[in-house]
């Protein structure tokens, strides 16, 4: 029965929802395709080890609402966030991000 009732939600619904929840960037891009109109593109969904890779800006949005700290943000997404400022901290973002992947 659920799998039904999730068969008939509008995926552009659901999409605004995990934006709205804080997840962003969930769907595939519009780009990818079935290679037929009769076919369906699904599957599984792997993760892989390392650190979560999200927009800086959404990041911020993020912590400007209050659903995620400053030091998750650091600690968590490699965004260093001015705190005086509530900006991206650009450079420092880049260096973070930079470090975790050597």
């Amino acid at each position: 029965m659920t799998t039904e009732l999730l068969g008939k939600l509008y995926t552009g619904a659901v999409a605004d929802t995990l934006d709205d929840m804080g997840y962003h960037n969930q769907c595939l891009p519009s780009d990818i395709r079935p290679l037929a109109e009769t076919m369906k593109v699904a599957g599984p969904a792997y993760t892989v080890p390392g650190r979560p890779r999200r927009d800086p800006a959404f990041v911020l949005d993020d912590v400007l609402n209050e659903k995620v700290s400053l030091e998750c943000a650091l600690e968590e997404y490699g965004v260093a966030i001015d705190s005086i400022q509530m900006a991206v901290n650009e450079k420092e973002t880049m260096r973070l991000r930079k470090a975790a992947c050597a």
